[in-house]
């Protein structure tokens, strides 16, 4: 249900069977509920909400927020896409490009059918769509090859297995009141859902949320109705002992897709925790080492490091089989020192891990250089996509500012998206995609002023690009050294806009302004 207007969008479940209990929860179906904001943009007084100034010209030029809704109504469910469009016009759009339509999560409860029955499945589906731009279903995900270094057991993807989360520092939907609101004399309480909908633009497939979301009703209820969208749920819980844990499990059974057992002062778990996870009787669970007194080059005073290094992984996998546990997953930190290419290659180099099913990732945004904030999210999501199964946490999903580590995330104060948004969007879309055969490595190389990270693979080319300044031509001797038909897509994925380039193109006219995604089209 649409409806309109106002100066703000919101959204809902109606009939959504909210249960107030023991064992909150969203049941049935529902509706989706979208209040559309209106065109004339944000109303100044709904900036009380944000911890920011009002928008330019006082909300009138809040042009961030321009767009449309794209529905697309499919045999079980309707796909809701925003298309921002930021004040452009058919006249401003660079001739020759068209724009990515990224997947939107979708679960199985979330959506009635056109003949009004419930569509069947888990809660969270594992084909989560696909991404709508002129190109074959031969966009990498992941590489195959030798699983050295990597857990055991690890199977293919799923057709749609969503790399990107987000870590949510700030609350999923903030709540504040509005001063003077209507009828002049009270303040109304008006909640802040622009993080809840970027999560679905974005097209993330898990958020990772702090236990005490759980234990506060209008978080808690927010949560689920962004689990209800096809959003796995991981809700971390300081490890204290096994009692008090099994009682946050139970109290919020059929709330969460794992738990995050984040383990103080230590990357070694306790002994009663290795006792718990030994158990039979468990749900999912990852690993995530809360260590403190870390130094931090550039930092006065120690910081706290959250998630496992590389190094530490093997010691812990043998510690886990020697009392006979096993686990999920572990969080794993990649820090843009060495490089998040550098870290999960040198994973791959180290032994097999046994207990391990899978390493996730923690990837924290460097700074407040959008520029640089773009191309290290790039290289952290395609090094994600090396490890199959693996997923990549971003962090800050707000602008973040803790005296001495101010950094930028993927949405500024206003909740208005950051380059780095666009990139992760439409990179995800296109490295979450079912994959060929690939091969193992990934070769770097420089080429006219390019970084360029090669994926090889038996039927499809595919290279990340790094231009060292902002209009750089395409470089020919890259073209030139790909065999085949001659034709790419060029993905700019700022933008998020595609082109076709040919091999007998004038490639100084093709310009990149950004990290860019080139893929070799193939000849049927």
């Amino acid at each position: 249900l649409f409806a309109a207007h106002v100066h703000f969008a919101f959204y809902d479940c109606i009939d959504g069977g909210w249960n107030h209990g023991r064992q909150g929860g969203l049941t049935g179906d529902g509706c989706r509920y979208r209040i559309m904001p209106s065109t004339s943009f944000t109303r100044p007084g709904f900036s009380h909400l944000f911890t920011a100034p009002a928008p330019p010209e006082r909300g009138r030029n809040d042009t961030a927020r321009l767009g449309f809704y794209l529905c697309r109504v499919l045999e079980d469910r309707i796909d809701v896409h925003l298309i921002r469009t930021c004040g452009e016009t058919e006249e401003t759009l660079r001739p020759g490009f068209q724009r990515l339509l990224t997947p939107v999560p979708h679960g199985s409860g979330n959506h009635k059918t056109i003949g009004g029955t419930s569509s069947s499945g888990a809660l969270v589906g594992g084909d989560q769509g696909a991404a709508t731009m002129p190109a074959d279903a031969t966009t990498p995900n992941a590489l195959s090859g030798s699983r050295q270094g990597l857990p055991r057991g690890v199977g293919v993807p799923a057709a749609w297995e969503r790399l990107l989360g987000v870590s949510l520092a700030h609350p999923l939907a903030p709540v504040a009141e509005v001063p003077v609101a209507y009828p002049s004399v009270i303040r109304q309480p008006v909640r802040n859902d622009y993080p809840l909908l970027s999560c679905l633009e974005l097209g993330v497939g898990q958020v990772r949320a702090p236990g005490s979301d759980l234990r506060g009703g209008d978080q808690r209820r927010r949560l689920q109705l962004l689990r209800r969208e096809g959003v796995r749920l991981q809700i971390g819980e300081l490890w204290t002992d096994a009692t008090s844990l099994c009682r946050q499990i139970d109290d919020h059974s059929g709330e969460v897709d794992r738990w995050e057992i984040q383990i103080p002062g230590s990357s070694r778990p306790s002994e009663e925790c290795l006792a718990w996870l030994a158990g039979e009787s468990r749900p999912a669970v990852s690993l995530c080492a809360v260590v403190p007194g870390e130094t931090v080059t550039g930092k006065q005073h120690p910081r706290t490091r959250i998630g496992y290094r590389v190094e530490e992984l093997p010691e812990l996998d043998a510690l886990l089989v020697s009392h006979g546990a096993q686990v999920d997953s572990v969080l794993c930190r990649l820090d843009s020192s060495p490089g998040s290419l550098t870290s999960v290659l040198e994973l791959r180099r180290r032994p097999q891990l046994d207990a391990v099913h899978r390493v996730d990732f923690l990837f924290q945004l460097p700074g407040q250089d959008d520029a640089g904030n773009v191309a290290a999210a790039a290289e952290a999501l395609l090094a994600a996509a090396l490890v199959k199964g693996s997923k990549l946490f971003v962090e800050p999903f707000l602008d973040l500012d803790r005296t001495l580590d101010i950094g930028h995330g993927m949405l500024d104060t206003l909740c208005n998206p950051r380059p780095v948004f666009h990139l992760l969007r439409t990179l995800n879309a296109l490295l979450s995609r079912g994959i060929p055969r690939f091969d193992f490595d990934v070769v770097e190389e420089t080429l006219d002023g390019f970084r360029v990270l090669r994926l090889g693979a038996e039927e499809v080319f595919v290279a990340l690009l790094f231009p060292s300044s902002e209009g750089a031509p395409l470089p020919r001797n890259l073209v030139d050294s790909v065999g085949g038909s001659g034709a790419f897509r060029l993905c700019e994925l700022c933008d998020g806009t595609v082109s076709t380039v040919l091999r007998g193109d004038d490639l100084d006219a093709v310009r990149i302004h950004g990290p860019a995604f080139l893929q070799s089209v193939v000849q049927h």
